[in-house]
Parts: structure tokens; sequence; C-alpha cells
């Protein structure tokens, strides 16, 4: 993540703060499981395999842009 209210948190924060995002995702139905892997540097995940179709993917991707400028606010 580059956004500088995230890379000024200790990993700990971060971890909580990205995970925070995701579920918020996962409980509109838009997105589920797109956390980084547990060794991965703190970020998502999005599966683009042929049985995603490419307007899901731009609406998951502009959720998350919305869903994550929400919550950046209050850091």
């Amino acid at each position: 993540m580059t956004h500088p209210k995230v890379k000024a948190l200790d990993a700990d924060e971060k971890s909580k703060f990205l995970k925070s995002v995701a579920s918020d995702l996962s409980k509109k139905n838009i997105a589920h499981d797109i956390n980084s892997y547990k060794n991965a540097p703190a970020g998502y995940r999005f599966w683009c395999g042929p049985t995603i179709e490419e307007a899901d993917l731009k609406v998951a991707l502009a959720e998350l842009e919305k869903v994550f400028n929400e919550k950046i606010k209050s850091i």
C-alpha cells in the first residue's frame, strides 16, 4: 500500500485497516477473500480468471476505492 496514512501505520494496524476494508466489501457481497496472502506484503489480490467478468471486476475495484477512501479519513 502506498497511501501515506497507511504506510505510517505499524504492521498490526495496517493489517487491521486493510482487513476492515476487505470485510466491508465482503459484507456488501462485492468481493470475497481479497486480502493478500499471510506472508505477502499488505494489500489486496483479485482472482481474474476466465470465470470472472470484466464488468464485475470494475465494480469491485470501484467499490474498493470508495470504501478505502471512506475509511482512510478515520486515520
